[in-house]
């Protein structure tokens, strides 16, 4: 049984023991810090099947929704970001190619960056604005 397992099932106020994961999904999130898992777990005693999103390093069980509520609430606070560059990290926080426009005080670079990286170069003082130059290719998937 895996530590992740045991946090959860203490968590839960259910044995460990009866707790089997079915699936184990990351959740992205592109401005709130931290890394989350979505776990599909079965109770053997039950057979009551169920998803809980959990921190993996602390075993923190945390509402998906509320985890989704702050990142948006984080990406209001990015000023410097195009408002259809900030909509499309929210839905689509993996992607991996982003060609944006970072103006700062000393100009303008055109760069490919991934969404993590967008981020950061808002994030970034003397930025004053980023904005997407081309529409990425978005993966079609159910599990962002």
């Amino acid at each position: 049984m895996s530590d992740l397992l045991a946090m959860v099932g203490a968590a839960l106020e259910r044995p460990a023991e009866r707790l089997i994961e079915l699936e184990r999904r990351p959740l992205r999130l592109a401005f709130l810090p931290g890394d989350y898992v979505t776990l599909t777990l079965r109770d053997r005693g039950t057979r009551e099947v169920f998803d809980v999103t959990v921190s993996p390093g602390t075993g923190e069980v945390h509402r998906r929704e509320d985890l989704r509520s702050r990142d948006r609430e984080a990406a209001a606070r990015v000023g410097t970001l195009d408002p259809g560059l900030r909509s499309l990290l929210l839905r689509h926080p993996g992607l991996d190619a982003l060609l944006v426009r970072v103006t700062s005080g000393s100009g303008s670079r055109r760069l490919t960056a991934s969404a993590a990286d967008v981020v950061s170069l808002a994030r970034e003082p003397g930025v004053r604005r980023v904005e997407l130059l081309a529409e990425p290719e978005v993966p079609d998937s159910t599990h962002s």
